[in-house]
């Protein structure tokens, strides 16, 4: 779980105190389609529901903002939060997050779209929530964009405002943009998922069907599963910056003898990283520690030690120094 910085963040959203709100923006006006634009080159990095975020902040006056995933195997997962108190967050997950009115209907009716919590179906809703925690966490209202399911998770990202609800004019703006939000988030977890597939380094699969996510914790590391002959699947753990499903795992059909391949050139390799991984090998070959890269990149220190353990596992070294010696040539051809 990330916190956004205090206040409003520069050049992001409409952070009011209580009181008046000023006129909705119109999503046309060009400094919002250059915001969409900024966001659309983001497509494939860590923090993009962010960023996709920022969009609906910009157009709607609100106090704080949320990205919850919901997910049809487990309860409700908080991946960030901007203007929302510790004590606020802490009270959602340890005891008001199962009666989140939102992940009730989103479990009868996994449906994308904008929703508000006056607008819910009452029988979704909870005094536990409405009453408790709403007058605790002092919201008058909250707006729901619901980004399309992916096996079984979604992706939701919420305005709250103090003092009175949305009104039908906000939640119309919401809805008009709701498609563009839609295809830059298909557009990402598109890209996620042909990164993790070029990350298995195997081919023989023909469909996408042969790529599920699984959510499994039992067994947290990367491992083989085949038969006598020696066909079978390779088991990867995703990310824990893979928004979608964080605790899922990748499955890609392998065919028989792919484990043993010899290792492809340099050049070969290096589309074979994930953006990230490219990311995060840039700044080692920059002479970055790991915490100055956790720094640069906004994630915790655990994050780049794992994709470090992946770069060197896919080049075949057991070293930073052996993982230098191999790229150098290739990503600074005159260092």
């Amino acid at each position: 779980m990330r916190e956004g910085a205090g206040g409003q963040r520069p050049g992001v959203g409409i952070m009011v105190a209580d009181g008046a709100f000023p006129p909705v923006d119109s999503p046309f006006h060009p400094g919002w389609l250059r915001q969409v634009g900024m966001v659309a080159a983001s497509i494939g990095v860590g923090d993009f529901h962010e960023r996709l975020l920022s969009l609906v902040e910009t157009l709607i006056p609100h106090q704080s903002s949320w990205i919850i995933s919901y997910s049809s195997a487990a309860r409700p997962d908080v991946l960030y939060t901007a203007g929302v108190p510790a004590a606020v967050r802490a009270d959602y997950t340890d005891a008001y997050r199962d009666f989140d009115p939102f992940w009730r209907q989103w479990q009868r009716r996994p449906h994308s779209g904008v929703v508000t919590l006056q607008t819910l179906d009452a029988s979704v809703k909870s005094d536990i929530y409405t009453t408790l925690f709403q007058t605790d966490a002092g919201f008058a209202d909250e707006l729901a964009v619901v980004l399309p399911a992916l096996s079984g998770a979604s992706v939701t990202l919420f305005l709250q405002r103090s003092g009175e609800s949305f009104a039908p004019a906000e939640i119309e703006v919401a809805r008009r943009v709701f498609p563009v939000l839609e295809g830059l988030h298909r557009a990402h977890v598109g890209r996620l998922f042909v990164s993790l597939r070029q990350a298995a380094g195997h081919a023989g699969y023909e469909a996408d069907r042969l790529v599920r996510p699984a959510r499994d914790t039992a067994q947290p590391m990367s491992c083989r599963i085949s038969d006598p002959s020696g066909r079978g699947a390779r088991v990867e753990p995703f990310d824990a910056d893979f928004s979608i499903e964080r605790s899922g795992r990748l499955y890609v059909l392998e065919r028989a003898g792919a484990q043993d391949a010899s290792p492809a050139p340099t050049s070969e390799l290096m589309r074979h990283l994930t953006p990230r991984e490219r990311e995060i090998l840039s700044l080692i070959l920059q002479g970055l520690c790991t915490g100055e890269i956790a720094q640069a990149l906004r994630v915790g220190k655990g994050t780049v030690k794992n994709h470090r353990m992946r770069l060197y596992r896919k080049a075949q070294v057991s070293s930073e120094r052996a993982l230098v010696a191999l790229f150098r040539p290739v990503l600074h051809p005159d260092g």
